[in-house]
């Protein structure tokens, strides 16, 4: 049976940020790049929107039941408390797609504070799918018992380039760059910078993903932070040589080309604390 009533606080906060940053990386943050999900969102006629949105989250109430974001939640404890553990699963995992979704969303101004309730809900629906898929099998994909290897400097650096380089890729030659730089005030950018320093800590330090035993040895708080800076520098010179590889520096004012910088290094800071995590 789960172990759910037994947990701590802070157990609880660590699954539940587990699941959110799963969501981002195993699927969502693709969707969160795309212009043209943010339109069908918009535009998708109704019926169509929510065919989409039950079939897709009817596959993840599937997932679900086999493969529970919470390594304790077995189902062992009759068909009752196994029905009542997946649909108690399944609403938290839609919660939390629904959380990165809008927090993203708004980083980017894709959201606006303005837009109407029925606007952001039929955005929240059209990402809520791809996001689910990574928040439910964030467990499988991320966490384990496994020892982080130890590695030299340049190793490290090289693991996060790789990371880097294999999620922003992908979106680095897209047009998404300069429409994401439009709509983003210079707070939005101020808040992305952080919340990618979050994100790559939270991977490397607190959500319990592979290795993070070997990487918390011995290292004091300081050092952590310290690392997580590390792989955000990785992430931008990463980044900037994505966006000037593919033009998006030609003829942009040096604000923009900032704004450009920030946006790519968000998606790829995560992609590089992915790699330090799967990398063993």
């Amino acid at each position: 049976m789960s172990q759910r009533g037994t947990q701590s606080p802070a157990d609880e906060l660590r699954e539940q940020g587990r699941a959110i940053v799963g969501a981002l990386l195993v699927v969502g943050t693709t969707f969160l790049y795309t212009m043209e999900t943010w339109w069908w969102g918009r535009v998708l006629p109704t019926p169509h929107l929510l065919v989409y949105a039950v079939v897709g989250l009817g596959v993840i109430l599937a997932i679900t039941r086999r493969v529970s974001f919470r390594r304790d939640a077995q189902g062992d404890g009759g068909t009752k408390n196994a029905i009542r553990t997946t649909v108690t699963d399944f609403a938290e995992l839609v919660l939390q797609s629904f959380t990165a979704t809008y927090i993203v969303l708004f980083v980017f101004g894709v959201i606006e504070l303005g837009d109407s309730l029925i606007v952001i809900a039929r955005l929240g629906l059209i990402e809520v799918v791809p996001l689910g898929f990574g928040a439910a099998l964030a467990n499988e994909v991320l966490q384990g018992d496994k020892q982080a290897t130890r590695r030299s400097v340049t190793t490290t650096v090289a693991i996060y380039s790789v990371g880097a380089v294999f999620i922003a890729g992908g979106i680095s030659p897209t047009q998404e760059m300069e429409l994401i730089a439009a709509y983003m005030e210079w707070e939005h950018t101020a808040v992305l910078v952080l919340l990618s320093l979050l994100v790559s800590y939270l991977m490397l330090y607190e959500l319990g993903f592979q290795g993070e035993g070997s990487r918390l040895q011995q290292r004091a708080k300081v050092w952590q932070v310290g690392q997580a800076f590390v792989v955000y520098a990785v992430s931008m010179v990463v980044g900037t040589g994505l966006l000037a590889a593919f033009g998006h520096f030609r003829d942009a004012p040096p604000s923009v080309m900032v704004q450009l910088i920030v946006i790519i290094s968000f998606v790829s800071s995560i992609g590089a604390s992915a790699a330090e995590v799967v990398i063993q």
